[in-house]
């Protein structure tokens, strides 16, 4: 029997998924006599296998219409299709195949086929894309049909196919993909491309390209950020479903670009500051943690010392070696391996400590009864200078007599001593 419709009196149909459709036994006259009949398709359903033969649906014979025999399901298609080849092998049932996008159920008692028992036509309810195919009726013992009807059930397209990563920054991934295998009589508008972030992540970004094109270039990513992608082909009649997802691509690293929270700086004594910090967005961090970066000096020296803490959760220092009564610019910041990032600052001052001693301590003249000192303050004041003590002992053993002499700002220091013994 030959089917191929190049060779018969075709005509074609076309239609909207979901909607039904009817399909004129071709040949038939107005008041035809018919014992038995079969509708075959080719190309549609359960019907296509590698030799494209042609499958029976409805025989109808002796006045009823009776099962047809079920087909073999084909191997397997590709993953990703919508209502193409993939549905099609999924079910054997007489009547009908998958592909359905409602949950309606298709049995024999209540078949999505159903012959017109009067026209003999053959009836379809909510028509699928895997509907598509060359439809034959062989009438009585006639062994080749007298024509073949073409039907062509518009639906959204095929899923595309998996996306391939072109290329790749620290924000940006470019990618590229395969047109859907069919579009089922509408061509793709253009494509929605989903983002996820992380591996396990939810789909929760979805771009929208202005063409038909099959490449991108996603912006706005984070980086050092693991992602994954798929895509969903769009035409008039709306999306399908979406294809595979591409293999993760990591974004490269970037300098840190978030830093430290609320640093403070509390004097802890003479000669330490306690620093204390929050730890920064991990979101800013752009690639591994090599350690915060501690830098510090004093202004008036401006001599810069540094230290490296490699433990992220650590949010306290005591800086220790530090001299009274110094006021110390601290900066930190976050190293990773592409630099370091912004940097926190805060200034805080050491306590004071006693002072050293005054220096060149001598007399500038002596009389009978009293002596003129003079010195110079001490080099290591340490802080805020009140008074100097002077100490004076008239006898060995004796009481020291104490006087306090207020500090100024003097470079020389004089006190007269007086009520000496001659």
């Amino acid at each position: 029997m030959s089917t191929d419709s190049r060779d018969l009196e075709s005509s074609t149909v076309q239609t909207l998924a979901g909607d039904p459709v009817t399909l004129p036994c071709p040949g038939l006259g107005q008041s035809p006599f018919v014992v038995s009949l079969t509708w075959l398709c080719r190309r549609c359903g359960p019907s296509v296998g590698a030799d494209g033969s042609p499958h029976k649906l409805i025989v109808y014979r002796d006045g009823r219409v009776q099962p047809a025999p079920a087909a073999p399901a084909p191997a397997p298609a590709a993953a990703g299709g919508r209502s193409g080849a993939s549905e099609r092998g999924a079910e054997t049932r007489p009547y009908a195949w998958v592909g359905d996008r409602t949950a309606e159920e298709v049995t024999p008692d209540k078949p999505r086929l159903r012959l017109d028992e009067t026209t003999y036509a053959l009836l379809i309810d909510a028509t699928r894309a895997s509907d598509t195919g060359d439809y034959f009726c062989l009438v009585n013992s006639r062994q080749q049909p007298k024509g073949a009807v073409r039907l062509e059930v518009k639906d959204a397209p095929d899923a595309p196919g998996r996306p391939l990563i072109q290329s790749f920054s620290s924000r940006t991934v470019n990618i590229s993909w395969t047109h859907p295998r069919r579009t089922n009589f509408s061509p793709v508008l253009h494509y929605l491309i989903h983002v996820r972030e992380t591996e396990r992540g939810p789909w929760d970004r979805s771009l929208r390209t202005a063409s038909n094109r099959t490449m991108y270039q996603v912006t706005g990513l984070r980086p050092f950020t693991v992602y994954s992608f798929r895509l969903t082909a769009v035409n008039a009649v709306g999306a399908g479903r979406p294809g595979p997802s591409s293999y993760p691509v990591n974004t490269l690293r970037e300098a840190p670009s978030g830093t430290v929270g609320d640093l403070r700086a509390v004097s802890r004594g003479p000669t330490s500051v306690q620093l204390s910090w929050m730890q920064a967005d991990p979101s800013t961090l752009h690639g591994e943690f090599l350690g915060y970066q501690l830098t510090y000096r004093a202004p008036a020296t401006g001599a810069n010392h540094t230290l490296v803490i490699m433990e992220q959760n650590v949010t306290t220092l005591v800086v220790t070696g530090l001299e009274p009564f110094t006021e110390y610019l601290f900066s930190l910041s976050i190293r990773n391996p592409r630099g370091l990032g912004p940097v926190a600052r805060v200034t805080g001052r050491t306590q004071q400590a006693a002072p050293g001693p005054p220096a060149t301590v001598r007399y500038s003249s002596v009389g009978s009864t009293w002596a003129a000192l003079i010195w110079t303050p001490p080099a290591e004041r340490n802080g805020v200078l009140l008074y100097y003590t002077v100490n004076i002992t008239r006898d060995a053993g004796g009481e020291p007599d104490l006087r306090q002499v207020p500090a100024t700002e003097e470079t020389w220091v004089q006190y007269r001593v007086d009520g000496l013994r001659k």
